[in-house]
């Protein structure tokens, strides 16, 4: 049986699940799509039955963010049950997209030209972004994938969020700006009767499996992936970092797969 959603807003869905599946979550991808197919289809080995929930952070980093939206798309395409939460990646290229399109929309033809030139000069992240034009403006297809992402699946037993929850607040479910960049969980109440998975801070692998061993209430899933890009970083090396990590939360199965999307080093 499927899974039925109910929308508490746009940000904030509830889920239940009545299947026999395994519900799996994934952690920050960041343009690595050759690295996530191989967790996808090598390690994790999904069914119809079974539920995936990606917590954010497709974009920048690695050089195929299209690639790994389009395999989302394809995944979901083929039946599978697919849940997607936006990151701090996708609300920041959502803000350089609105941006670029006011900007570009105003400009007489040279200052277009200007415009692109200029931009293909720009570093980091807005390099490494296959999703959008020479301009920063998203493709249609992406810009409307990234629009429509929640911060939060929430379920009776775990929550599912990009970066964490803030219980310093009296409504923690409606501080979406802390769902997408929070990075400590020191506000987290001893009373608390769910499981908080999460990404967004890179950890150490050792430390992620400790947390899986343990079950503990919050657990952080994002290894670096990333990292991997380049095979020479030190942590890589060390096995502290560089894999993209899925957890099984009804087995408290790990899975992992190394970056396999090797390319410049400019992060």
């Amino acid at each position: 049986m499927k899974t039925t959603t109910f929308r508490i807003n746009n940000k904030h869905f509830l889920l239940t699940k009545t299947g026999t599946g395994r519900r799996i979550t994934i952690g920050d991808v960041h343009g690595c799509a050759k690295t996530l197919k191989a967790l996808v289809w090598e390690k994790i080995k999904p069914t119809l039955d079974d539920q995936i929930i990606f917590l954010g952070d497709y974009l920048h980093r690695g050089d195929d963010s299209a690639g790994v939206m389009d395999f989302i798309f394809e995944l979901r395409e083929k039946g599978y049950e697919i849940f997607t939460l936006s990151g701090n990646h996708e609300q920041m290229a959502l803000e350089k997209d609105i941006q670029a399109r006011e900007k570009y929309e105003i400009m007489s033809d040279e200052e277009r030209t200007t415009y692109t030139e200029t931009y293909k000069n720009i570093p980091r992240l807005l390099k490494k972004a296959n999703f959008a034009d020479e301009n920063r403006i998203i493709f249609p297809k992406y810009r409307q994938f990234l629009e429509n992402l929640p911060c939060c699946y929430q379920m009776a037993d775990f929550v599912f969020v990009h970066a964490g929850i803030n219980f310093k607040t009296a409504r923690p479910f409606e501080d979406f700006e802390a769902m997408l960049w929070q990075r400590d969980d020191d506000s987290v109440p001893a009373w608390l009767d769910f499981r908080i998975i999460h990404g967004h801070t890179v950890t150490r692998l050792s430390e992620i499996e400790t947390q899986v061993r343990n079950r503990e209430k919050v657990i952080n899933i994002d290894n670096g992936c990333y990292y991997g890009v380049n095979p020479d970083n030190v942590g890589v090396q060390m096995g502290f970092y560089g894999n993209l990590c899925a957890l099984d939360v009804d087995n408290w199965a790990l899975y992992t797969q190394k970056c396999l999307d090797l390319g410049d080093d400019s992060l």
